[in-house]
């Protein structure tokens, strides 16, 4: 009697540990995602497609760098979207998540050339009451991109006498371009000037401390 109840058990045991494994299954590694490379160039996009016969919510879009290209809300049944590839180039693996489904990933070899910009900021030492000064940023590109670059600033209002700037620029057939960002201190101290440089898909901030005296 003992040992029927252990085979009984067993059985039970077994049968729970199947239906488990089913339940993970369903949960974890259930298809209906695909994903797809449309385009060349500065075109080329990843198309990422609902393949089941259900709502599928929460998708991510990302690289095997761990930069997330798109967050996706919902694909419905067979729709579908497409998710350019911005300044990924070489050769990247793209990978589809959503919870409760299986992820998918595409190596894809982007023949877009990268976007590789640097810069260099020249001011002076000292900014003094009431003077105006100007602190001269160059940016350089490495490359034949970007060909647009947009220069943002943002400071305290209260430190200084001029209203925030933001440039916009083509390099055209030159490799730097160069602008100028004028200041009038109001106030003695040290002082955070934060910059925003964008251009194609990359942005960069950096922060300038300029010391004011009378």
């Amino acid at each position: 009697m003992f040992s029927a109840k252990k085979q009984n058990a067993l059985f039970f045991l077994i049968v729970l540990m199947l239906f488990g494994a089913i339940l993970v299954f369903l949960v974890f590694f259930t298809p209906g995602l695909s994903v797809s490379i449309a385009g060349s160039g500065t075109e080329q996009s990843v198309v990422v497609k609902n393949t089941s016969s259900h709502a599928i919510r929460n998708i991510s879009v990302s690289a095997s760098d761990g930069n997330l290209m798109d967050k996706i809300a919902e694909l419905l049944p067979k729709q579908e979207r497409s998710v350019p590839l911005g300044n990924l180039a070489g050769t990247v693996t793209i990978i589809v998540r959503a919870p409760f489904h299986a992820s998918v990933s595409k190596d894809v070899f982007s023949d877009r050339p990268a976007v590789n910009i640097s810069y260099n900021v020249q001011q002076q030492s000292v900014f003094f009451v009431g003077s105006e000064a100007k602190i001269l940023l160059e940016i350089c590109r490495q490359g034949s991109l970007p060909t647009h670059v947009t220069v943002s600033e943002s400071f305290d209002e209260t430190a200084f006498d001029a209203p925030e700037k933001s440039v916009s620029a083509d390099f055209n057939s030159e490799n730097c371009v160069s602008t100028d960002f004028a200041f009038v201190p109001k106030k003695a101290g040290d002082f955070e000037i934060l910059f925003n440089i964008k251009a194609e898909n990359v942005s960069e901030s950096f922060k300038r401390t300029v010391s004011v005296t009378e």
